[in-house]
């Protein structure tokens, strides 16, 4: 728990980020997003447009990209990705399991784009030991791995894009939870197969790697 309203992201350049969950209290998941949505108001009113950065707090380290290459990067997966402006983070594992993990095929074409603006290719696949994502004591907490093994699954803790457009990802997120309890990673999978026109995965990395 980081205990100020600011805080500085580990790793190189030392950013500067808000904890948007300073001073309340936690709740199921569904309260990050609604705090997340809060923020989002208030930065909406002032600019819409501006581009803006949801992630997790002290478990993600910045790299160094600067701005000009970090936005450069964004344009890029959102004009491979037919315009979707709103780009979450992608992981090899598709968590929780129960999620619509076998639907993910119908955006291999979409990938396939991704990865060719950036040059990139899923070599690294070869060698990804899929079991660091398994829990087969809960299953609940379960994962499962594409085969073959590809960095094509939505990651909730990273989200870019503008304001108005994340806020407008954030309301679709928070109106498919079927119950107060769930996964947000989950209704997050949902969120993305409903509205693949707002929402994307940086499947190439170039901005965020799980």
């Amino acid at each position: 728990r980081i205990n100020s309203r600011m805080f500085v992201m580990p790793g190189k350049m030392g950013v500067l980020v808000v904890n948007v969950g300073y001073g309340t209290t936690w709740g199921e998941w569904r309260s990050r997003l609604q705090l997340y949505a809060e923020w989002l108001d208030t930065i909406v009113a002032d600019d819409p447009g501006v581009m803006v950065v949801l992630a997790d707090g002290l478990d993600v380290i910045f790299g160094g990209c600067d701005e000009a290459t970090f936005l450069e990067r964004y344009m890029a997966i959102v004009a491979a990705s037919g315009g979707a402006p709103v780009v979450f983070g992608a992981e090899m594992c598709c968590f929780p399991g129960r999620s619509p993990c076998m639907e993910y095929d119908h955006f291999d074409a979409r990938r396939a784009r991704v990865l060719a603006t950036h040059r990139a290719q899923d070599l690294y696949a070869a060698h990804a030991d899929c079991t660091r994502c398994r829990d087969l004591r809960n299953p609940a907490k379960d994962s499962r791995c594409s085969t073959p093994r590809a960095y094509r699954h939505l990651n909730a803790g990273f989200v870019l894009g503008p304001a108005i457009r994340v806020r407008e990802a954030l309301a679709l997120w928070l109106s498919l939870f079927a119950a107060q309890d769930e996964d947000d990673q989950l209704v997050a999978h949902r969120a993305l197969h409903a509205r693949p026109d707002l929402i994307t995965l940086d499947y190439a990395g170039g901005l965020v790697f799980n």
